[in-house]
Formats: structure tokens, C-alpha cells, sequence
């Protein structure tokens, strides 16, 4: 007998009737609806949740950047790197929302939705090209689309860049696949996929693992082509990914995310990676005790727990199972290397932040998995030899149910997810040792004017890390908060010497120095928060109202150019620069800018009053009647002898 030919599964060979092709058409389409309605249904409750104070500050919230899509600012997001991120096509992404939705976090989590959906179709059509069988396809999309480790992508506005980099990078290999199959455009899906390939880097780094995914679908595929042909069809994908591998390893070391990895032993780095490598496969069976922190156990410093010991072997067991499961076919050994590669880089060989492990990073290893879950559950529906009906029938069944579980599963996480009282409360609840979920918490309980609370939070997180730089600078806006000056200053200098990095704290000192009359000492402050940081509007207003308080005038009016230029819809600005104008005598400019203030906020009592005065010192003895008025029904205490001089001044 002639040696086989091997071929993409899906390339049927022979002819369909047009019956036949139309059942497979519709039954296609059945599945489709199937997979979007099952996704919408898990994570529609997201779609309602606000944002957090876990980097959504940073990404959208506090970012002013997404706020102007002009081409200086879109260019700047490819020359800089945020929170130890190169991710520019991410921040345009979050742009575009906020040119659609503003400040409302409706818009964001359905950006996120929608691109979850998506992804999830993607996966149905990567596997079906691969294999040829909608039943592994749906399978394997079902087990991505309503996992509840999945939550995390889709809930969490910040965690965007996964989401927007799987749409790109399975459509990458969806383009791959197509191109393997050498039909007429040829030429275009290589195009396509190497187009798709940039544009999934330019979303997340992560992106880099998808040459050796290449190279894992030409070894499911069977290529008959030799392996140096093969790396030689990818260099360019390997290019791509050595040169964005290198600045994402560049922005890591700029945000200060990379730990020193001479600082821990090399082996213990390795026990640490088989520990998370089987805690990703535990929890894609088992999602139980989920959390949007995972902090390493407690006694670490005095060793290892015994399992980290054990999990190399766990790893090498599961090695030889799929090593050892090439003599039936090559579909185990794809999706265990495909989650391999896909979740290696997180694995903690190299120390990245606080966190042993994370839910995100299992949104593309997770195809491997589910693919591997989908030949398990065709092997048990069909067995060797096709199974009876009734068998069968019974094995759908508990699939069915099974993928109802998940789903409520999927839906109580994105409840988790609701705002950042919930997220950190259920973080508390599984880790009561966590410093940073107590931390975290007591900011929103600040900004509710929940001081009782947010004093517990913060001294909760300081009794467990004494030396937590952000705990101590939360601790010090609350003593301002509350009038204890003194002791505000203390913790908030303890905080930027641990610390000098965080700009927060230097413009609270500031704000604090300012209010005890020490202006010069505030102005270093302010001007020490705004080099930090010089997307910084409160600095910039903080500045400008103690440059008012040195009768520096000039200097004031431009401290308030520059936080109307980052908050143009904040009356406080316009009011600044009011009390600036008037007192160099700009009374046009003055009415001007509480005419402003106004227009933004109607109750404005004092911006009434003031523009009262300028009205007055105008001679529009009438307008400056009515401003009083007006301002004095608004709560402002207007002295009675001032309304009495313009009642007379406007007869």
C-alpha cells in the first residue's frame, strides 16, 4: 500500500449533495447561536458592574490621555509605557469608549462582553478548521466562553488587553490555518495572520507565544514539510516576537513589576512554576476558591510548603500521560503543549508582582485545556465504537449540566466583580491576611465618607505589612480628612520615604502643609507630584490655589490653564482661575470663568457670590444683586450690609 496523504482535518474530500451541505450549514449556525446566547447569558451581569480602584483608576478613571483622540496623543500611546505595560492598541480601544460613553462603566464592561463573545466564536472556528468535528469545536468554545476563571478578562475594565489580544491572536491562527490549506489567497492569509500577529502584540505582550502555537498547529496537522522549512515560513512571526518580547521585558522593569530574580533561588522559582502550572489545571476542572489576588502562602520566607515540593512530580506524571498519548492520535499532546506555552511565561520563573497566580492568565492557555476536555467527553459519549443511543443520550445530559454550573458559576463571579466594596470584600473573605484587599477597600470607604470603616481597613492592612507605602499614604489622607493634620503629615512622610515614587502622597503632604499655612513647603511638594506624574489635575489645582494664598497671581492663572486643560468639565478650575483674573483686575475674564463654573455646576453658591463682586466692581449693580441672591438662597452667607449697598446702588 502507497503512503497515506495527510491533511487539514475539514477538508472533506469527495462531493456534498446540496442537502447534505444544507443540513451541516444549518446545524453550524445552530451552534454559533448556541455558543453566543450560553456566553451573553454567563457574563451579562458584568455588563452593570462599575469600576474598581485596582488600576481602573489608571487605565480609564483618573487616565486623561484616553480622553482626547487627537493624533499627538494616540502617537504618544506607541512611544510610552503604562502601569509596566506596552500595550498602545489597548488604550486607543479604551479611547474609543470613552469618546462613546464617557465616564460611564456601562460601555467599557459591553466593550469587553462583546469581545469575549467574539472571542468565543473564534475558538469554535479555530477548532472546527483544525479538526473538522463541531463537536469538539462547540465543546472546546463552551468550556472558553463560560469558564468562570474567565470572569476576571471580561469583568475587570483594566484587564482589557486580554480580551482585545485574544481577538487578534485567534484570528491569527485562524488566518494560519487558512493559509495551510493553500487555496487561491494564499498569499493574503499569510498576510493576514502576520497583520493579526502585530495587532495582538500591539494589545498585550503575551502575544509573543503565538510562532511556537504555528508551529503546534503544522504538528496536529501533520505537515509533511521539514521542521527548518517550517521556522523558516515563521521567521518573521519570531521577529515580531523578539522585538516586542524585549520591550515588554523593557516596561516591566520601567512599572517595577520584575522581582530580583537573583533574590530567590533558581529552584525554588521552578517549584513555584509546576505549583501554579497544576493550579491552572486544578481550578480549569474544579473552579472553586476563586479570587481576583492570589498572595503567595504565609510562611514562605521560612520554606516552601510541601506541595510545591510534590508538584514537580504531579507535573512530570502528567508529562509522561501526554507524552504517552501520541500512540492514539496527536490531539492530547496539542492542547496540553498549547496550554503550555500559552501559560509558561506566567508561571513565576521570572518574580512579577505580589501574586502567585492570577485568574487572567489562563483566558488562551485555557483553549488547550478545553480541547483536551472536549476529546475526553467524545471518548466517553462515544467510546472506541460509536456508543448506543441511550448511553449516549445520558452522557449529553450531564454535559448539558455541567455547562449549566459553570454558567451560574461564571455569573456569581461577575456579581464578585460588581464594584470595589465587593471585589476586595470577597478577596478578605478567602485571604484575611491579604494586606493589599483591606488597603484597597478603604479607599472607596474614604471617598463614601466612611471613616470608621476605612480607619479599620487601613490599620488591618498595617498590622500585616507595617511597611506598605500606599496603606500608610491612605492613612494620612484620612487623619486630613479628619482634622488631624499633625499626624496625616507623619504617615504621609513615612510613606513617600519607603516610597518616593508615589505621587499621591507627595500632593496630599502638599495639600496638608497648605492648609497649616506652610505654602513653600506645599509648593515643593505640589511641584515634586507633578514631575511624577504630570498628568496630575489635582497637583496642578492644589498648586494654583497655593500660589493664590502667596498673592502669586500670574503663576496661579497658569496653574489653572493646566487643570482646565486636563479637566475641562470641573467648575473648581474656571473658579480658581476667577479669583485669579479679578484679583490682577480681568474683570471680563473673571465673569468669564464663573460664568463657566456655573454653566457646569448650577449651585455653585460661592461661584455666584464672586461673580457678584466682579459684576459689582463692573457697575452691573442688578446682575450683581441677582448673583447675590442667588447666592445666598444657595446656602452662601452673603452679608446683609452688602445686599442692602446693591439694592440701593441698582434703584
Amino acid at each position: 500500500m502507497g503512503k497515506r496523504k495527510h491533511s487539514l482535518p475539514g477538508r472533506v474530500s469527495g462531493r456534498w449533495t446540496g442537502s447534505s451541505r444544507g443540513i451541516a450549514f444549518s446545524a453550524t449556525w445552530w451552534l454559533v447561536a448556541l455558543l453566543t446566547l450560553t456566553t451573553v447569558i454567563a457574563f451579562a451581569p458584568a455588563i452593570n458592574n462599575g469600576f474598581t480602584k485596582w488600576d481602573d483608576p489608571l487605565y480609564v478613571t483618573e487616565n486623561h490621555h484616553i480622553r482626547d483622540l487627537s493624533y499627538p496623543t494616540l502617537e504618544s500611546n506607541f512611544r510610552s509605557f503604562l502601569a509596566g505595560n506596552y500595550h498602545p492598541l489597548t488604550m486607543v480601544s479604551l479611547a474609543l469608549d470613552y469618546r462613546f460613553w464617557g465616564s460611564n462603566p456601562k460601555g467599557y464592561h459591553l466593550t469587553n462582553v462583546v469581545l469575549h463573545v467574539v472571542n468565543t466564536l473564534a475558538v469554535f472556528g479555530l477548532i472546527f478548521l483544525l479538526t473538522g468535528s463541531r463537536e469538539l469545536a462547540v465543546i472546546t468554545a463552551l468550556f472558553f466562553g463560560i469558564h468562570p476563571l474567565h470572569v476576571e478578562s471580561v469583568a475587570w475594565v483594566s484587564a482589557r488587553k486580554d480580551v482585545l489580544y485574544a481577538s487578534f491572536y485567534l484570528g491569527a491562527c485562524i488566518s494560519y490555518v487558512l493559509w495551510l490549506k493553500r487555496g487561491r489567497l494564499k498569499a493574503f492569509y499569510y498576510a493576514g495572520a502576520l497583520g493579526l500577529f502585530l495587532l495582538s502584540l500591539l494589545s498585550k505582550g503575551m502575544a509573543v507565544t503565538l510562532p511556537v502555537v504555528l508551529l503546534l498547529i503544522d504538528f496536529h496537522a501533520r505537515r509533511r514539510v521539514p521542521l527548518r522549512k517550517q521556522l523558516l515560513e515563521k521567521a518573521p512571526f519570531f521577529l515580531l516576537s523578539v522585538v516586542f518580547g524585549a520591550l515588554a521585558v523593557a516596561a516591566q522593569k520601567e512599572g517595577g513589576a520584575v522581582g530580583n530574580v537573583l533574590s530567590i533561588p533558581a529552584h525554588e522559582r521552578v517549584l513555584v512554576a509546576c505549583y501554579g502550572f497544576l493550579v491552572y489545571l486544578f481550578k480549569a476542572l474544579a473552579p472553586v476558591k476563586l479570587s481576583a489576588f492570589y498572595p503567595y502562602p504565609d510562611g514562605m520566607a521560612r520554606g516552601l510548603p510541601l506541595i510545591f515540593w510534590i508538584a514537580p512530580l504531579l507535573v512530570a506524571v502528567i508529562a509522561l500521560g501526554v507524552y504517552r498519548s501520541r500512540l492514539r492520535g496527536r490531539g492530547v499532546m496539542f492542547g496540553a503543549l498549547f496550554y503550555l506555552v500559552n501559560v509558561v511565561l506566567v508561571l513565576q520563573l521570572i518574580p512579577v508582582g505580589r501574586a502567585i497566580t492570577a485568574d487572567r492568565y489562563t483566558y488562551v492557555s485555557y483553549i488547550g485545556v478545553g480541547f483536551v476536555v472536549a476529546l475526553g467527553c467524545r471518548y466517553f459519549m462515544h467510546g472506541p465504537q460509536e456508543r448506543h443511543e441511550g448511553p449516549r443520550r445520558a452522557a449529553t445530559a450531564v454535559l448539558a449540566v455541567l455547562c449549566g454550573i459553570l454558567m451560574l458559576a461564571a455569573r456569581a463571579r461577575c456579581e464578585v466583580w460588581k464594584d470595589n466594596v465587593s471585589l476586595w470584600s470577597d478577596v478578605i473573605a478567602k485571604y484575611p491576611t491579604a494586606a493589599l484587599a483591606y488597603k484597597n477597600r478603604a479607599i472607596t470607604y474614604r471617598e463614601r465618607g466612611d471613616y470608621e470603616r476605612a480607619t479599620a481597613d487601613v490599620e488591618q492592612a498595617l498590622s500585616l505589612d507595617p511597611n506598605d507605602a500606599g496603606a500608610l499614604s491612605n492613612r494620612g489622607n484620612l487623619s486630613y480628612s479628619k482634622g488631624n493634620y499633625e499626624g496625616a503629615l507623619v504617615d504621609l512622610g513615612r510613606a513617600i520615604s519607603l516610597d518616593p515614587s508615589i505621587a499621591d502622597a507627595w500632593n496630599s503632604r502638599g495639600a496638608v502643609r497648605a492648609r497649616l499655612g506652610r505654602y513653600e513647603e506645599a509648593l515643593t511638594d505640589f511641584d515634586r507630584a507633578i514631575e511624577l506624574k504630570p498628568d496630575f489635575p489635582d497637583a496642578y489645582l492644589n498648586r494654583a490655589n497655593t500660589y493664590l494664598a502667596l498673592k502669586r497671581y500670574e503663576r496661579a492663572l497658569a496653574g489653572c490653564d493646566a487643570y482646565i486643560a486636563w479637566e475641562p468639565g470641573d467648575a473648581r478650575g474656571y473658579f480658581c482661575r476667577g479669583i485669579a483674573r479679578f484679583s490682577i483686575g480681568d474683570l471680563a475674564g473673571a465673569d468669564e470663568d464663573y460664568g463657566s463654573a456655573l454653566r457646569i455646576k448650577p449651585e455653585f453658591g460661592h461661584a455666584y457670590f464672586f461673580r457678584s463682586k466682579v459684576r459689582a466692581a463692573m457697575n452691573q449693580c442688578e446682575g450683581a444683586l441677582h448673583d447675590a441672591l442667588q447666592a445666598q438662597s444657595l446656602g452662601y452667607p452673603v452679608e446683609q450690609g452688602y445686599l442692602v449697598t446693591l439694592r440701593k446702588a441698582a434703584r
